[in-house]
């Protein structure tokens, strides 16, 4: 997203993974997945292994099982 100034992101970096994947059964029968195209993004960058956030940020577990997300609070607060 660095292409946009305006945004920030905020999180965990993602799986990555956008790639259209394909799937071929090997003949033991383990499967073999890989990106089937390259994605990447208006800078140029390969998004394959992830998108990194701007703002790392870890959810708070704790706080998620008092029904409270630590991510959305602390993006709120960023917006502020």
């Amino acid at each position: 997203m660095d292409a946009f100034p305006h945004v920030t992101l905020m999180g965990d970096t993602t799986g990555g993974g956008a790639g259209i994947p394909v799937t071929h059964e090997m003949p033991n029968g383990w499967y073999l997945r890989y990106s089937g195209t390259q994605t990447i993004d208006p800078n140029g960058h390969q998004t394959e292994l992830g998108v990194y956030p701007d703002v790392p940020m870890v959810l708070d577990e704790a706080l998620l099982q008092e029904g409270r997300d630590s991510m959305i609070e602390a993006a709120i607060l960023f917006l502020e």
